[in-house]
């Protein structure tokens, strides 16, 4: 099979109670079995190219885990992404938010619709997490922030069991008409709010 006939990966769309209901934590003991190291290898196959983050309940499995692969791709020009080392986080937890907060727009592999919908979101410049590396199997507390952050955020907000298109956000919390916008548009725009959400 080529990779022009490879077929899409399936993922958990919107709607689905695995997505709406927070995840079981992993034990420490599954981490290190070779089916868990399988899963994570799978995930980052499926979100290659086409995603920088996935949750286990986006491919059906209620467990407390992500994988993150941020890196520029010349296919999403508009991504503010530079190269960095693929992870995977278990058990993550935010133990600390800024006051500042950062806006912009997201996609969701489980958000896809007809036209790839793109959701405008008030999000925390930068967070403190702390989880278990599921490559690695070490615990692992750190600051997160500018994309990086909106990454972990987006993906620990799957895991709590919230999707990114219920949680758009702005002016004072507000949902402000037009803040859910096609992928046509944000392309043909350059990323640019609409006028309502400028202020």
């Amino acid at each position: 099979m080529t990779k022009k006939q490879r077929t899409q990966p399936v993922f958990t769309q919107w709607g689905d109670p695995v997505l709406h209901s927070p995840t079981k934590r992993v034990s420490p003991s599954r981490i290190k079995t070779p089916e868990f190291r399988a899963t994570i290898r799978k995930m980052f196959k499926m979100i290659d190219g086409i995603g920088v983050g996935l949750a286990a309940n986006q491919i059906g499995l209620p467990q407390r885990f992500a994988v993150v692969n941020i890196k520029p791709n010349p296919k999403r020009p508009y991504l503010d992404a530079t190269m960095m080392k693929p992870i995977a986080i278990v058990n993550p937890h935010i133990t600390a938010r800024s006051k500042e907060m950062q806006r912009g727009w997201e996609g969701c592999l489980s958000c896809p619709g007809e036209h790839s919908p793109r959701f405008y979101i008030e999000r925390h410049s930068w967070i403190d997490v702390s989880y278990i590396d599921g490559l690695t199997g070490e615990r692992v507390k750190r600051r997160v922030s500018g994309f990086e952050a909106i990454v972990f955020q987006h993906e620990i907000g799957h895991l709590d069991g919230n999707v990114c298109g219920e949680q758009v956000m702005v002016r004072n919390g507000k949902v402000v008409p037009g803040a859910i916008i096609t992928f046509d548009w944000y392309l043909k725009t350059k990323g640019a709010p609409p006028d309502s959400l400028k202020k």
